[in-house]
């Protein structure tokens, strides 16, 4: 640190000297100002014990000594890890006023160099000095300040190839999931997995960031959402695979028309519609065994268009079947009416599976252009 000052009852006449224009003295033997840190941390952080003064012959007093000071600073965490921070370091004299002593920034190029050690994590950007003055109650006169100003833009190589593309590809994960056939066996698994990589992603970038509660962070705000996405995309695997293996003996709901024409296919609709017009007659017939002309009967046969649903239009359920297999056989035991209902069930499976990823990719992308609208209004170093 450096302070120059003039003392004029530190000057002298150099001809009555022998010609001595200048002094060295140490710094106890002279008057100092008694300047402070405002945002100081510690008391010992100046250490003037063995340091010295230059004094010349017209007062001007030049003082260097070394200085470690520790101050606080407010951190704005809302833009982590694209942040640009701000900290001031305020001095000011203790107890003189500006009518006893004035105060001003040194302007010179060697008190505007910006010297500063690269750390990894912070770069300076800008250093502005200013100077000021603060009325106080206690003093009629205020008291003159100066304030340094210093402008740090974090380094986001780290956090950007160690957090955030890493969650990106989670999240395109997430969605690949949802492509996932139910029968693969590593369904529930895989979004599991997932959830709890995105957790472990989430206490990573805690560890980095100071606990503050406002304001909050767009990106803790992102892996929030991601979070809880990748929740319901686990209880929503659940059902879908609860669906999945439905009991053949119940039949599908009739809400399920809408929803396979437009997730699985029109003709879907269409199967699942002659199916209950096939179950509906034979009730019908049931119940009505002598009026013929009530029940409007319809095929088995037709509403699987003369296939049975364990060939190709299951669902590719027959497709690992083979002759003399215990699965082939088994099928074969089953009636019509078990292999159409499980039938409908894998197809009902496969539209709730598109329809919840269809909604989780809109969630998705919404949280995407969030991230990305609120980071690009983030302040320019």
């Amino acid at each position: 640190m450096r302070m120059k000052w003039t003392d004029e009852y530190l000057q002298w006449d150099p001809d009555e000297w022998d010609g001595i224009y200048n002094i060295t003295l140490h710094c106890n033997d002279i008057w100092r100002p008694d300047l402070t840190l405002v945002q100081n941390l510690h008391k010992d952080g100046i250490s003037i014990d063995e340091t010295y003064v230059n004094i010349q012959h017209t007062g001007s007093v030049d003082w260097l000594f070394p200085a470690i000071s520790t101050s606080a600073c407010k951190i704005n965490i809302m833009y982590f890890p694209y942040d640009i921070q701000e900290c001031n370091l305020t001095y000011y004299p203790w107890s003189l006023v500006n009518s006893q002593m004035r105060l001003f920034a040194l302007t010179d190029d060697d008190a505007l160099q910006e010297r500063y050690v690269r750390n990894g994590i912070w770069r300076l950007t800008r250093f502005l000095p200013s100077n000021d003055s603060v009325q106080y109650k206690c003093c009629q006169d205020p008291f003159d300040r100066v304030v340094y100003t210093l402008t740090f833009a974090r380094e986001t190589a780290f956090f950007s190839t160690n957090i955030v593309i890493p969650a990106v590809f989670l999240t395109i994960l997430m969605l690949i999931g949802f492509w996932l056939h139910p029968d693969s066996g590593e369904k529930i698994t895989f979004t599991v997995t997932n959830l709890l990589a995105l957790i472990l992603f989430q206490q990573l970038v805690a560890e980095f960031m100071p606990p503050i509660g406002e304001p909050r962070s767009i990106i803790v705000t992102c892996f929030f959402i991601l979070i809880t996405l990748s929740v319901c995309s686990v209880i929503l695997t659940v059902i879908v695979l609860h669906v999945y293996h439905k009991d053949v003996v119940s039949r599908p709901p009739s809400w399920a028309f809408w929803l396979l024409r437009i997730f699985i296919h029109s003709n879907a609709e269409g199967k699942m519609s002659d199916y209950y017009k096939y179950l509906e007659a034979k009730q019908c017939e049931r119940r009505y065994s002598t009026i013929q002309y009530i029940c409007d009967t319809v095929q088995l046969a037709t509403v699987l268009d003369n296939k049975p649903p364990s060939s190709s239009d299951s669902a590719g359920e027959s497709s690992s079947l083979r002759e003399g297999s215990i699965d082939f056989k088994a099928l074969k035991m089953r009636s019509p009416m078990e292999l159409t209902n499980g039938f409908m069930w894998k197809q009902l499976a496969h539209g709730i599976d598109r329809a919840f990823g269809t909604i989780l990719s809109a969630c998705m992308l919404g949280c995407g252009i969030y991230a990305v609208v609120s980071f690009s209004q983030a302040p320019k170093g």
